[in-house]
């Protein structure tokens, strides 16, 4: 009677066992399936050096010495490194998290037709359609000449905004080697010089805090547009900030244009920037601003 009872446990036992191993390996095979396939498995950030971007207009992307450029209208600009490199992460990244159709008579459907990005590696053309919205930060998308649609992240913001030139003005390199600040503007001039790691306006001590906020600014300033380099101001510069920046002199004059916009031009630069009236009427520090 025990012999029988302890082959029925060990039957029970090994039955339980066998269930269990069976059990796992469909858990493990429906984790491995589950896991979604990245589109471009062995691309990497170094091997693409031209990207071109078709939707409301070509945008022609291409490395150079290590730095990303556009053409606009004939002109090379130098382009937002930032938003470029986030763009090429997108695609790196870039995953089916879902299969929507196989059907290409359904492509228009799902908004694939014309809208797409390009890139090349080794002068092989890879091509990304990008279709209509699915989700929060998702697209339809299709790939070269695959039937295939699917769900992808990331590719949403590539056509807006439409301008991928630099918009900085790259007025201060390094904000904690400015040592001194010159303001001017209305008959007004301010002149906030660093002593010994202490900022001083007419020799008295004014808080670092509020001086380096507005360094800052000056550091993270954005043009709304680079203009033609023949465009030439109209007026006398309204306001001028002359910085020192170790022993490298800037200074930044800014034009009125009109009632919303001022024209930029910088001492180390070709380039005219177009800056918006209330960015500009921000700069206009006064004592208060720095002492209060």
């Amino acid at each position: 009677m025990k012999k029988t009872k302890s082959r029925l446990f060990k039957l029970a036992f090994l039955l339980l066992t066998l269930l269990f191993l069976y059990i796992l390996k469909i858990q493990f095979a429906n984790f491995f399936s589950q896991k979604t396939p990245f589109v471009f498995p062995d691309l990497k950030n170094q091997s693409i050096s031209h990207i071109t971007i078709i939707g409301g207009k070509s945008i022609s992307l291409y490395k150079k010495n290590g730095l990303w450029f556009v053409k606009q209208k004939k002109d090379e600009f130098r382009a937002d490194q930032e938003r470029i490199n986030n763009l090429i992460n997108n695609i790196i990244n870039l995953k089916k998290e879902e299969i929507v159709s196989t059907n290409k008579t359904k492509h228009q459907q799902f908004g694939i037709d014309k809208e797409k990005i390009s890139f090349k590696i080794n002068d092989k053309d890879f091509v990304v359609f990008i279709g209509k919205t699915a989700g929060l930060n998702k697209n339809y998308l299709r790939v070269d000449k695959q039937n295939e649609v699917f769900i992808g992240e990331g590719l949403t913001d590539v056509f807006y905004p439409d301008d991928y030139r630099d918009l900085n003005v790259y007025l201060v390199d390094d904000e904690n080697k400015v040592v001194m600040v010159k303001i001017a503007y209305d008959n007004k001039t301010l002149v906030l010089q660093n002593k010994n790691d202490k900022w001083y306006l007419k020799d008295k001590e004014i808080k670092k805090e509020k001086v380096s906020f507005f360094i800052n600014e000056l550091k993270t300033l954005k043009a709304d547009d680079i203009l033609p380099k023949k465009t030439s101001p109209s007026t006398i510069a309204e306001l001028i900030i002359n910085l020192k920046e170790n022993r490298r002199e800037k200074t930044a004059n800014f034009y009125q244009q009109d009632e919303d916009n001022y024209l930029l031009k910088i001492s180390t630069s070709e380039l005219i920037y177009q800056i918006s009236k209330n960015t500009v009427d921000s700069l206009k520090k006064q004592e208060q601003d720095f002492t209060n």
